[in-house]
């Protein structure tokens, strides 16, 4: 099922009126002759809109009306400074309301300003106000909003940015002081939305980290109280073995002890650490027992005790009495 379009164009010719999707209107206009200068007056738009309420409504909520340059008052103006964007609304208005005789209340007008090196042009598209509501009311009750283009504006408008929003904001309308604000008003809101909504993504997924960051080491921790309350539960341990146990019972909550055996005369353990600590914790049991044989291996880990970490090695460590 092909998507409904986002609006619907009504094309107003000396003929009739033609209901087109965006993009059939495109190839509508490319289709007509676009120098045909008839006029028309208010009883022939009168018919042409008659016509078109016999063929019945259009399921739309928006509609986006073309009509012919000639219909509205159209005039190019070469400047000879630059103007600011916040100016160049009421430069058109001064424009068009020198061009139409018309008051500024009384009229509905739209623009393009065009800066090169060389030039700087304003072009101006205006009509009386009681013109573009005529050619607007037919389409009233078919839409929630609808908005009045001519045909040079439209095909001077790529197609990739044919869109409501921007149809609506270069579309002809009366003069709004305050319209240049509301719309960086609007752009800010949504960038602070935008802002906000990456913002909680971002504490919501650090959170999850941090859960998970916790929920590894608490069970580290558990496996390693779980193996020396088991030892230390055992009976008639001493000598030698109940010494490393001793050692083992003290190991930091950052080392993980994997497994423990002890013989006579001979004790083997296996633990989980951080390189940098391994070093200095064999090194405090060499001083601490120097009678015993240290045999030391280890292997990178697979397994990381802490994310934010990652040289972890394993560590196969066994005890003999000289």
């Amino acid at each position: 099922m092909m998507p409904m379009p986002a609006y619907s164009v009504a094309i107003y010719s000396a003929e009739k009126c033609t209901l087109l999707t965006p993009s059939d209107a495109t190839k509508w206009l490319h289709a007509q002759p676009l120098d045909d200068h008839v006029a028309i007056d208010s009883s022939q738009l009168i018919a042409i809109q008659q016509a078109l309420a016999s063929e019945g409504a259009l399921n739309t909520s928006r509609m986006l009306i073309l009509v012919p340059d000639h219909w509205l008052s159209v005039f190019q103006c070469s400047l000879d400074h630059s103007v600011p964007e916040s100016l160049r609304p009421l430069a058109a208005l001064s424009y068009a309301v020198e061009a139409t005789f018309l008051s500024p209340e009384t009229l509905v007008f739209s623009y393009q300003y065009e800066e090169s090196s060389e030039q700087r042009q304003l072009t101006v598209f205006a009509c009386a106000a009681e013109w573009a509501d005529q050619l607007c009311s037919p389409f009233q009750s078919m839409a929630k909003s609808c908005v009045l283009m001519s045909y040079s504006q439209w095909m001077n408008v790529s197609s990739g940015i044919r869109s409501w929003s921007y149809c609506s904001q270069w579309a002809l309308s009366r003069y709004q002081p305050d319209k240049l604000k509301q719309q960086r008003a609007r752009r800010l809101w949504a960038v602070l939305c935008g802002v906000s909504v990456l913002l909680h993504c971002v504490a919501g997924l650090y959170l999850f980290y941090l859960q998970d960051v916790s929920e590894r080491a608490i069970l580290a921790r558990q496996q390693t109280l779980a193996a020396q309350s088991f030892w230390s539960s055992r009976p008639q341990i001493g000598g030698m073995t109940e010494s490393a146990l001793a050692l083992v019972q003290a190991l930091p909550d950052t080392v993980r002890l994997e497994r423990f055996n002890g013989e006579t005369g001979r004790v083997s353990f296996q633990m989980t650490l951080l390189a940098q600590d391994l070093e200095a914790l064999v090194g405090r049991w060499r001083q601490q027992y120097p009678d015993w044989r240290w045999e030391v291996a280890q292997q990178q880990s697979d397994v990381s005790l802490m994310k934010s970490q990652k040289d972890v090695v394993d560590v196969f460590i066994s005890v003999l009495e000289k």
